[in-house]
């Protein structure tokens, strides 16, 4: 059997590791959301975005977008505006109580520029 590169399982625990915490920042706050869609929250602009420029931006991380964008509006913590529907210049922009778990995420993974930087590796 092929040994596994030492890379994969220290990625896998540091994956492990952010959800976690993000796991953590919902159940303290009773809010019934997924990890991954919480945690693309917290990379998303306060301001207002395209849902398909955040996704190439590697802001939404889960693998359908629009049925990220849509759990978050009807969490309330994004509103939802242009487009048709779910249409491709579909923008969103976060409400007061998505810029608090936004943050209150960021400050679990040690702050803003460290989601950053993890998301970029």
């Amino acid at each position: 059997m092929t040994p596994m590169p030492p890379e994969i399982p220290r990625t896998l625990a540091a994956h492990r590791m952010i959800i976690g915490k993000v796991q953590v920042v919902l159940a303290q706050k009773a809010i019934r959301i997924g990890a991954l869609d919480a945690l693309s929250l917290a990379f998303l602009p306060e301001k207002r975005i395209v849902v398909a420029q955040a996704k190439r931006q590697g802001m939404i991380l889960t693998s359908q977008p629009y049925q990220t964008v849509e759990r978050l509006h009807e969490a309330g913590f994004i509103s939802c505006s242009g487009g048709e529907g779910m249409g491709r210049k579909l923008a969103v922009e976060l409400t007061p109580s998505g810029v608090e778990l936004a943050e209150d995420i960021r400050k679990a993974l040690g702050g803003e520029e460290v989601v950053r930087m993890e998301a970029a590796e």
